[in-house]
């Protein structure tokens, strides 16, 4: 994950424009900054995560696919060694 880019001070300043005093605005601040912690996602991190579920769901679709053909082929033994 990527650190997310926050200017603190102009955040402040902008708050103080809207009518919050300094601490109001400065705990703001502080609370945005540490609820966002460096815990966003970019977007190569997501694409590269949708390329692995991508390559999981395309061995389990094949997966899947052998397994089927296998039990037709089961089926298909079975009935012709039925009477």
């Amino acid at each position: 994950m990527a650190s997310l880019a926050f200017d603190t001070h102009a955040a402040v300043k902008a708050l103080r424009k809207a009518g919050f005093d300094d601490a109001q605005a400065e705990a703001v601040v502080a609370t945005v900054g540490d609820a966002v912690g460096g815990e966003v996602a970019t977007k190569a991190a997501l694409q590269a995560l949708e390329l692995r579920i991508a390559n999981k769901f395309e061995v389990l679709y094949k997966h899947l696919w052998a397994v089927s053909a296998g039990i037709v082929t089961a089926v298909v033994a079975l009935v012709k060694l039925l009477p």
